[in-house]
């Protein structure tokens, strides 16, 4: 079914198709012309939302991330500064959306320059402890100072589905990334198979994920801001029982919050917080920044 007269947020086009309804209301409708997928409309989220409430589900107790979450993430993290070493060895990277510095922290050991962005002043304050060495900033790209083509890498790791005037926000980021610089990019991905298995219990189908990204629209959003894709594949993430049940329980859907949390309870709890690669229906896009002949 064509949906008209509701402008995407990537490419103001008006022709949109319907995909489905969301359980908390929204309809999910696909551009016909740039392919991105977006929620209408968007739930009302609260200027707070990315405050100490978003980062209940990590078990953060004060400004202490528990260990069993910290050892996830950073093992996450980790994967991804062995994919970046690929194209840079060292130099600047700036992560927008930092949260508690597991990123920040991994590349730092490794030896690059780390910039790191985020809302919330929670997040800054234990990203900052857990990298000394990086460079913290609290805001948006729109209330911080920084110079324009001052990063080799820009590290998006699930960001890009928060933004809600993508067009702008890709605008903007480009002209912080040097020529022959790369974004680094992991987002879920709709057309993964998991998406169409799950149906509307999708793990990515939370309020606060506003627009999701298919490969065609990567691919039109090089062609409109000068970049090239080098990279794309999907990626599996480690995590564990006890993290899986908490962020179930916080964003649901139902269903998986009751099957995950009565799992989690059974178990013991060293098993409950051992690590594991599962695919979670996200994507990692590279996207190459260069002049192009």
């Amino acid at each position: 079914m064509t949906e008209e007269d509701t402008p995407c947020p990537l490419c103001e086009g008006t022709k949109n198709i319907y995909k489905r309804t969301l359980q908390y209301g929204s309809r999910l409708l696909a551009c016909s012309t740039c392919s991105l997928q977006f929620v209408h409309p968007f739930p009302p989220l609260g200027k707070n939302f990315y405050d100490q409430d978003y980062y209940r589900s990590w078990g953060v107790d004060g400004n202490k991330l528990p260990d069993h979450v910290k050892q996830l993430k950073e093992a996450n993290m980790n994967e991804h500064v062995k994919s970046i070493q690929k194209y840079f060895q060292s130099g600047s990277i700036l992560e927008v959306g930092s949260a508690m510095g597991s990123f920040l922290k991994m590349a730092c050991e490794k030896g690059f320059d780390v910039t790191g962005l985020d809302l919330s002043h929670q997040a800054c304050e234990l990203a900052q402890t857990e990298a000394p060495k990086a460079k913290v900033l609290q805001g948006t790209l729109e209330t911080v100072d920084i110079e324009a083509e001052s990063f080799d890498v820009i590290f998006l790791s699930d960001l890009v589905e928060h933004i809600i005037r993508p067009a702008h926000f890709w605008k903007e980021l480009t002209k912080l990334l040097k020529n022959k610089g790369i974004f680094y990019i992991t987002t879920p991905d709709p057309e993964h198979w998991s998406c169409y298995m799950a149906g509307n219990s999708w793990i990515h189908f939370k309020e606060e994920h506003l627009i999701f990204y298919p490969q065609n629209a990567i691919k039109w959003v090089c062609t409109r801001y000068g970049l090239t894709l080098v990279d794309f594949s999907h990626i599996k993430k480690y995590t564990n029982l006890c993290y899986i049940a908490a962020q179930a329980k916080q964003f649901g859907p139902k269903s998986l919050d009751k099957g995950f949390s009565s799992l989690n309870n059974l178990l013991y709890k060293k098993w409950t917080e051992c690590l594991f690669p599962l695919p979670l229906g996200e994507a990692r896009f590279v996207l190459l920044k260069a002049d192009r002949d």
